[in-house]
């Protein structure tokens, strides 16, 4: 709870939710295994994640508030069975059921996606277009060409891991952690046609201490319950 809280005010939009069906841009959200598993208290054990995982592909306005649940239209794993082994791997919850998940981020966020959209005009269309930028962006890789790797035992420049992604992606990244300064989360700002693009000034690009743990350790989680989803 602690992570979604501190997100949520990373983005500038903490109940903020308009209730409009109109929007002006996406917010690419990701998240790093480690700190979810341990900021979470799952009581984690070795796991093998070493990679960003998607926590959403949330529309959002420039003032920093964002619409929500446009429609009545509800999660359909047949919509998705083509690309479930994918979001499996990809987009995993870290708090309850994958599938629990899935349908938290596609009635909140996905039904005002697709709402009059040409790029995201579906279901399927809004969950492979964030696995596609997730993609296409290699946080992992942007970050690695750049001398940052994960580690337990040193921290680095959270100045310097902003700007490794957001010229690696060629657009803006924010990023936020948890209350002990561990990278928590990885957010990009990605144009309605799904370019990336400067954050407005309501995305704050850096809630991290100066000297941030980007951890390496890697814990398997054990599901909540009643979990709070952003």
């Amino acid at each position: 709870m602690i992570a979604v809280v501190a997100l949520l005010a990373l983005l500038g939009s903490a109940s903020a939710c308009t209730g409009q069906n109109t929007w002006d841009f996406f917010m690419l959200v990701m998240q790093w295994p480690p700190t979810q598993c341990m900021s979470q208290n799952y009581g984690c054990s070795t796991y093998s994640k070493t990679f960003f995982t998607l926590h959403g592909l949330w529309p959002d306005n420039v003032d920093g508030s964002y619409p929500c649940t446009c429609t009545n239209e509800q999660f359909d794993e047949n919509a998705v069975s083509s690309i479930m082994p994918e979001m499996e791997k990809f987009w995993p919850s870290y708090a309850s059921s994958d599938k629990s998940f899935w349908s938290h981020e596609w009635t909140k966020h996905g039904t005002c996606a697709t709402y009059n959209s040409t790029f995201v005009p579906d279901q399927k269309a809004f969950f492979e277009d964030a696995l596609n930028l997730r993609s296409k962006f290699s946080i992992n890789q942007a970050l690695a060409q750049a001398g940052i790797l994960p580690s337990d035992s040193s921290t680095v420049s959270s100045d310097n891991f902003v700007s490794a992604i957001s010229s690696a992606v060629g657009g803006e990244a924010a990023i936020d952690c948890d209350s002990k300064g561990n990278l928590d989360s990885v957010t990009i700002c990605v144009s309605p046609n799904l370019q990336p693009m400067a954050c407005p000034p309501a995305v704050t690009p850096n809630r991290c201490p100066s000297q941030m743990t980007f951890p390496a350790t890697n814990k398997a989680y054990a599901p909540l319950l009643n979990a709070t989803f952003a």
